[in-house]
């Protein structure tokens, strides 16, 4: 699941319509991310095993949207409010970015920092 074209381009005005709509097709699995991203590509070309396409699908999203790598935060003491999640760096933890809470399934538009305030993180 992606986010709205609309949304996308209310959260990252800046960011161009045809990398918004190639990062939109990217995360719903409509394009490889390897044929629109070098960020993506290169990092798959360096690794010894193959990555888990969630995790090539978050880098050629944040190169599309300008934003930096994907990081990822381990879930917290209770699963229902403080889930394990990627977020792409920002640059600042309540910057809007792109999240994806299930791995491989839901990607969503928020701030991280939001996240980890409302969760039981250590």
């Amino acid at each position: 699941m992606a986010p709205s074209l609309e949304a996308l381009r209310r959260a990252f005005p800046n960011v161009t319509a045809e990398n918004l709509t190639t990062a939109r097709a990217v995360m719903r699995g409509e394009v490889d991310p390897v044929t629109v991203s070098r960020a993506a590509a290169d990092r798959e070309r360096r690794a010894y095993n193959p990555h888990a396409k969630h995790v090539l699908q978050l880098e050629a999203v944040a190169e599309l949207l300008n934003l930096d790598g994907p990081e990822y935060i381990p879930r917290g003491r209770n699963v229902r409010t403080s889930p394990a999640f990627y977020y792409l760096n920002a640059g600042d933890t309540y910057r809007t970015t792109i999240l994806m809470i299930r791995p491989g399934q839901t990607f969503r538009i928020g701030c991280w920092g939001d996240i980890v305030e409302r969760g039981d993180y250590e």
